[in-house]
């Protein structure tokens, strides 16, 4: 058993048995006087609650309560990441309620820690690629136009889990070669900016999965990478060449944070997401129009199912 990343056998203790989570509904229906059918609300289901039963050992009683004491410091202040023994999973779960029984002729030997939680259960995390392969040449239609290119993707829901955080990474990924500039050596071997405009629409919803409209995100600096982090929903930019200091060169403007519907949303299987892209037209001057001429743009959308 790991608790926050750390095996509790250091402290002498082992998992001995978890009790089955038990859910806390909350459900206002009743027989009002005065009406003939009582009036039916829809439940509210909470948190599941989890008893974790742990052998605790140690050479003297007073060894036993202070391995204990550092147990139950592990979970800290907030919620803990919890591997349990036999589950592949990992659980969310917060501290209670703890109890402590003794065992042996002078209560030495082991005593049991019960480990009360409420919490819920993360699956494996999914992670997916679209659109890494396309090489798009920006100047196919011209210098004097933004070039436009969509992409539609269906992101896998994992049954039974509710909505998730959902992070979205943007890189572009095409490495300038010596056939795309004309005597510019230092751009040879060096990944171009983004530089374009990108309408990301199917990720901001609300509890009942109707769109709150789309992430709009601009680009026009060193930027070769931009992230939507899906445990925080703070955009980040980022350049593959080394460049930091021009990192304000894009904006981000999101209704909400993106988010995975869930299998209970209108969609229960897979989630439509929709990728405008506007790349702007390269300079006029030939040094600055080869060095963001090509792109080849990787999506990646990742989220951590939650089972409550």
């Amino acid at each position: 058993m790991l608790i926050n990343g750390i095996d509790i056998s250091r402290y002498g203790a082992k998992q001995m048995k978890v009790t089955p989570g038990k859910r806390t509904v909350a459900n206002e229906s009743e027989m009002a006087g005065g009406l003939f059918v009582p009036v039916m609300c829809t439940p509210e289901i909470g948190l599941k609650e989890y008893e974790i039963a742990v052998a605790v050992h140690g050479d003297s009683r007073e060894e036993i309560w202070r391995h204990t004491d550092m147990v139950v410091a592990l979970f800290g202040r907030g919620p803990a990441a919890v591997k349990l023994d036999g589950f592949t999973s990992t659980f969310q779960l917060s501290l209670s309620g703890v109890r402590q029984e003794e065992y042996g002729p002078k209560l030495d030997r082991w005593h049991t820690l019960i480990l009360e939680c409420k919490g819920y259960e993360c699956g494996e995390e999914v992670v997916r690629t679209f659109g890494s392969t396309r090489l798009i040449d920006t100047m196919e239609n011209g210098v004097n136009e933004d070039y436009k290119f969509e992409l539609q993707v269906e992101l896998p829901i994992m049954q039974g889990m509710r909505p998730a955080l959902l992070g979205i990474k943007i890189e572009q990924v095409y490495v300038v070669e010596s056939g795309d500039v004309t005597n510019e050596y230092e751009f040879i071997g060096k990944c171009a900016p983004i530089w374009g405009e990108l309408k990301i629409s199917g990720v901001c919803m609300n509890r009942s999965g109707e769109s709150l409209g789309p992430v709009e995100i601009s680009a026009w600096g060193d930027e070769t990478s931009i992230e939507i982090e899906k445990g925080t929903g703070i955009a980040v930019g980022d350049s593959a060449n080394g460049w930091s200091d021009d990192m304000a060169g894009f904006t981000v403007d999101m209704p909400s944070p993106p988010v995975c519907v869930g299998s209970t949303g209108k969609y229960p299987e897979s989630q439509r997401i929709f990728f405008k892209w506007k790349f702007y037209r390269p300079p006029a001057d030939e040094r600055q129009g080869q060095w963001v001429r090509y792109r080849r743009i990787r999506h990646t959308l990742s989220y951590t199912p939650i089972y409550i």
